[in-house]
């Protein structure tokens, strides 16, 4: 029973980290969305996107160079990555209809995201990533108005789910300090069985040496019995004898 709720802890405590970590983009993703993006320099790893095209004003020119408009999704998806290489956590956002295909659900997403659109809130379960657990969780992303700028194209309308944020928690880090927890509750409740073990045992013998004793002190007394009895017989053909 310990045991069983040390690994439920474990879980219970991976996704609350993953649950932190899914309101903490929604908060940093709804500021972006209501500020409708921002603009970052034109870089390697920044150019413009082309599924903004249809956004006015996507490309601007400054005295200090050109500037590109970044999109709620794609900063998400560059503070995700940031993220996995310096904590280990991944998260990404994925839709059944994603405007950018780096964003097409996978598999178990994908079911998280249609048990979505039948009214569940969240979907979690441990899961192998890469051949490692992982607890993954997702929760929905629901259109408000301030998103119509990037999807209204789509056809969402204020109150669709129109994707998720998946979270995907390593469990090694928090397996490691709850099996050594574990290998102590183990130690101690083995000592505790030999402990019990041993009186039992010690038990017994006592037991056993009372048996003896009164099977030994039964037989004494039938013994005595016996010699009683012969003796009262040889008496009585005494006094028989001497009577004739």
């Amino acid at each position: 029973w310990n045991l069983d709720q040390e690994r439920r802890e474990v879980v219970d405590s991976a996704r609350l980290q993953a649950q932190t970590a899914y309101e903490k983009d929604l908060v940093y993703r709804r500021w972006l969305s209501a500020h409708g993006g921002v603009y970052v320099p034109v870089t390697d790893r920044t150019q413009p996107n082309p599924y903004l095209e249809h956004v006015p004003n996507r490309d601007v020119d400054t005295p200090a160079g050109p500037l590109t408009l970044v999109s709620p999704a794609t900063v998400t998806r560059q503070v995700h990555e940031m993220e996995a290489e310096t904590l280990g956590v991944r998260s990404r956002i994925s839709s059944l209809g994603p405007v950018n295909p780096r964003n097409a659900a996978d598999p178990w997403e994908a079911g998280a995201l249609r048990e979505f659109e039948r009214g569940v809130l969240e979907v979690s379960s441990i899961q192998r990533v890469d051949g490692k657990a992982h607890m993954r969780l997702m929760r929905p992303l629901i259109a408000e108005e301030r998103c119509l700028k990037c999807h209204a194209d789509q056809g969402y309308r204020v109150g669709d789910v129109r994707g998720g944020i998946s979270i995907a928690v390593p469990m090694q880090p928090l397996w490691a300090p709850a099996k050594m927890h574990m290998l102590t509750l183990s130690v101690g409740h083995g000592l505790l069985w030999l402990v019990g073990l041993a009186g039992i045992g010690l038990g017994m013998r006592k037991i056993r040496r009372q048996q003896h004793k009164r099977i030994r002190a039964e037989k004494t007394l039938r013994e005595n019995e016996i010699r009683m009895r012969t003796i009262a017989a040889d008496n009585a053909r005494l006094r028989a004898e001497q009577a004739v």
